[in-house]
């Protein structure tokens, strides 16, 4: 899939937690390690585009992961 993501775009984002897995805690994951899973709707609503970012990564990781769809 293939999505164009223009200069000052409006991007928003809904964050909802989720219980955390239990083989992760058991295996003693690390929490800055977890990955979250984004979903970007286009401009006009009609796609989502699902992103993997890591929970301490800031925004410019986003735009770098937005960059390359």
């Amino acid at each position: 899939m293939n999505a164009v993501l223009h200069h000052q775009s409006h991007i928003e984002v809904g964050i909802r937690t989720s219980p955390p897995a239990a083989a992760s805690t058991a295996s003693g994951g690390n929490a800055g390690s977890k990955k979250l899973k984004l979903f970007v709707l286009s401009r006009r609503g009609t796609k989502k585009i699902p992103v993997e970012v890591n929970a301490s990564d800031n925004v410019g990781e986003l735009r770098k992961q937005l960059s390359i769809l």
